[in-house]
């Protein structure tokens, strides 16, 4: 089992921008990201897990962006009730410097919503 947690944008009432999240999750490694969500992976079925984020600047931690939040698994696996989207049509170079690339692609024939 896995979950995707994501948080808002913590709110910097220092003088420093906020560097990083400290995740701390029951059962696992605390983790430090850039990014405002956390996979985790591994989870037990029927298990109970809390998750916690504090923000940190380059001098300290900010304190918690979002409080100790406690889910449960699933007994039960789920699968998405929708096929994976087909791949893109073909990729084509509309134009390119030395540091960007411009590129187009059809849609695919299959979005992915229908069954």
């Amino acid at each position: 089992a896995y979950l995707t947690w994501s948080w808002p944008a913590a709110y910097n009432q220092g003088q420093d921008n906020v560097v990083s999240y400290t995740v701390t999750a029951s059962g696992f490694t605390t983790v430090t990201t850039s990014s405002m969500n956390y996979l985790a992976t591994g989870l037990t079925a029927a298990t109970g897990y809390t998750f916690g984020v504090a923000a940190k600047n380059s001098q300290t931690t900010l304190g918690p962006v979002v409080s100790a939040t406690a889910i449960t698994t699933s007994t039960t696996a789920t699968v998405a009730p929708f096929p994976a989207p087909a791949a893109v049509g073909t990729v084509n170079i509309l134009s390119y410097t030395a540091t960007t690339t411009t590129l187009s692609w059809n849609i695919p024939q299959n979005n992915g919503q229908t069954q």
